[in-house]
């Protein structure tokens, strides 16, 4: 299933971001949960061919790509005399990091770590039990995460590495998944799962901030909590995600000419999240003095989108070419 509208949502996510990181839009960091709850929910529809080719689409979808464009970041900051040495090159490439963002090529790539993490997690629990009952993965993925920081173990590194901090975010989305496929077919007991579920996802982030406000004489990374400011419009995601996917349903988001450009800023949304910073960053400090920011800003932000599309377009049909030849092997 294609909801296009999300492919939309994406797309100004990653401008968000991107206007947080060159414009200094404050609030444009907030675009990476959602993010983190549109990919809760397509994940949902990726085990729709079976598992193999959930595994196979995730890799062919996570990596080749992001290689590129870090390689290309690399090479970009030797030019321009930034060089981080060649062991934070490789460990960037493994995508999983070690969380210092100072140590990555990008400091974006701190999501695309927990990323991974739900991937693997949810394809773990599929694999064990197949997708039936999906939302006690959920279900429990929240209780641990409501455990950890009620009982204070949020910060030991089993408790980073089960995403505590944004599990509510991924489980929001994938509940939302589970009732968009399969609400009108289920019992009344599933259902009540279903729904409880995603309240509590949908207002554990406003628990999450607290309680990491409340460390914050003892930990330096509050990633997770906000301001009040923030923290509305945060809440308000889980309001808008339910009412974008149900306006995909409308006749006017599925028309031929709409579904295309979605499906085109869509493909432009990773590679833009994974070359904007330091590059963007590089670029602006070195010809500051030649123009104005704001010229310059936009220069630089533009750029990017043009590169991003073109990679996206030479991008499908190689990850369609490479899934192809892996599937003959497997």
């Amino acid at each position: 299933m294609y909801f296009t509208l999300l492919d939309l949502v994406r797309f100004f996510s990653a401008v968000a971001v991107l206007f947080h990181h060159t414009f200094y839009f404050y609030y444009g960091r907030l675009g990476i949960y959602l993010f983190f709850i549109i990919s809760g929910f397509v994940i949902y529809f990726s085990f729709r061919k079976g598992l193999k080719d959930y595994v196979v689409s995730r890799f062919l979808r996570l990596f080749p790509l992001f290689w590129v464009c870090c390689t290309i970041t690399y090479l970009i900051t030797i030019y321009y005399g930034n060089n981080l040495p060649l062991k934070n090159y490789f460990v960037s490439m493994l995508l999983f990091n070690d969380g210092k963002i100072a140590s990555m090529i990008d400091g974006s790539y701190w999501t695309l770590t927990y990323e991974l993490l739900f991937y693997f997690f949810i394809g773990i629990f599929v694999w064990l039990f197949s997708t039936k009952r999906l939302e006690w993965f959920y279900a429990s993925w929240l209780a641990i995460s409501f455990f950890a920081f009620f009982f204070n173990f949020d910060q030991n590194i089993i408790a980073k590495l089960l995403c505590v901090r944004f599990a509510p975010y991924f489980v929001f989305g994938g509940v939302l998944a589970l009732i968009v496929d399969r609400y009108r077919t289920s019992d009344f007991k599933t259902k009540t799962v279903y729904l409880t579920t995603l309240f509590a996802s949908a207002i554990m982030p406003l628990y999450v901030s607290a309680s990491l406000i409340a460390q914050k004489e003892t930990i330096t990374n509050f990633t997770g909590s906000f301001n009040w400011d923030e923290m509305m419009i945060v809440e308000s995601f889980f309001i808008v995600i339910p009412l974008i996917v149900y306006m995909s349903l409308f006749s006017f988001a599925k028309t031929k000419k709409f579904a295309n450009w979605c499906f085109i800023l869509g493909g432009i949304t990773y590679p833009l999240y994974l070359l904007h910073w330091t590059i963007g960053k590089t670029i602006i400090s070195k010809y500051e003095e030649y123009t104005t920011i704001s010229i310059l800003s936009i220069s630089v932000a533009v750029g990017l989108v043009v590169v991003s599309y073109f990679l996206s377009v030479y991008e499908l049909p190689v990850r369609k070419l490479l899934k192809k030849k892996i599937e003959k092997y497997i």
